[in-house]
């Protein structure tokens, strides 16, 4: 009967136990995961800032000043006498850049204020304006099209000669815009 009582009583013990497992409750459930791929915000130069040729003067300062437009519009003030653009045949044009990217992302751009014009004689300061804003612009349809023009003074006397300089164009993706819902 000893014997029995301790079968019994083990048993009793291990039905116990696995009772207490059989009592767990456990529960799952699926999550999806996913990535947009956002299309690499690029710029590619399509023209050159050129200025074309100006006559200067030997007594007086000239303004020279190129619009950031498509169609550039180069004007001249501080001459009184003859015309610093009586050369028309000089190619005029503000640079271009070509912009493309993910449809509806805004970026900004980071545009050198100023460009030194180096050549015979003291370097030239352009200072460089552009079409966009620094910050917020939209690539509508995924792109845009950056002008930049500029404006600098050609000194009295200044030497003549070619004078270039470069500059740097940088532009950043920030966010895609979503359209709002009425």
């Amino acid at each position: 009967m000893k014997t029995t009582l301790k079968v019994f009583a083990l048993s009793v013990a291990l039905f116990g136990i696995s009772n207490i497992s059989f009592g767990q409750n456990t529960a799952t459930e699926t999550a999806s995961s996913s990535v947009t791929i956002i299309k690499p915000i690029t710029i590619d130069k399509a023209r050159d800032l050129q200025f074309g040729s100006i006559v200067s003067s030997s007594t007086e300062d000239i303004v020279v000043t190129a619009t950031a437009v498509e169609s550039t519009v180069v004007t001249t003030t501080g001459a009184t006498t003859g015309n610093p653009l009586a050369i028309t045949s000089a190619t005029r044009t503000s640079a271009q850049f070509d912009i493309e990217g993910d449809p509806d992302a805004t970026f900004s751009i980071d545009l050198d204020d100023t460009v030194d014009m180096a050549g015979d004689g003291d370097a030239i300061t352009v200072t460089l304006t552009k079409n966009l804003l620094n910050a917020g612009n939209v690539l509508e349809d995924g792109v845009a099209v950056l002008y930049v023009g500029g404006s600098f003074t050609i000194p009295a006397g200044q030497v003549a000669g070619v004078y270039t300089g470069t500059f740097d164009v940088t532009v950043v993706t920030g966010q895609r815009v979503f359209p709002r819902l009425a």
